[in-house]
């Protein structure tokens, strides 16, 4: 999230911005998934992101995204727009809702 490289992204911006503690915690809430939330073995996900990365021009976090939700048939909810992995999604078939978005039927029916 706060990368090494000194670049912010557009969520880890807001971060930044606070103070050291502030920002330790808020960091630290957000590694700790609660029990309900699953992840994705990257044993289960690398052949399958192996394969969409040659579909896809994506960042690292974006096309291990794509890869669990083509691998989990999941819809993607994004909270800041990435044009390239809505593009993919859709190309294979998926959608990607976001905050920035008012959910309006697409030409399937889907909000």
């Amino acid at each position: 999230m706060l990368g090494a490289s000194g670049r912010t992204g557009a969520l880890s911006g807001l971060f930044v911005e606070q103070p050291a503690g502030l920002r330790d915690r808020a960091v630290a809430k957000l590694l700790e998934l609660p029990e309900e939330i699953g992840l994705e073995s990257l044993r289960t996900l690398g052949p399958l992101i192996g394969r969409l990365r040659r579909r896809h021009d994506l960042n690292l976090l974006s096309i291990e995204a794509l890869a669990a939700a083509v691998h989990l048939q999941a819809d993607v909810f994004l909270a800041a727009p990435s044009p390239r992995l809505v593009g993919a999604l859709k190309a294979e078939g998926l959608r990607a809702l976001g905050a920035w978005e008012r959910h309006l039927p697409d030409s399937s029916g889907h909000h």
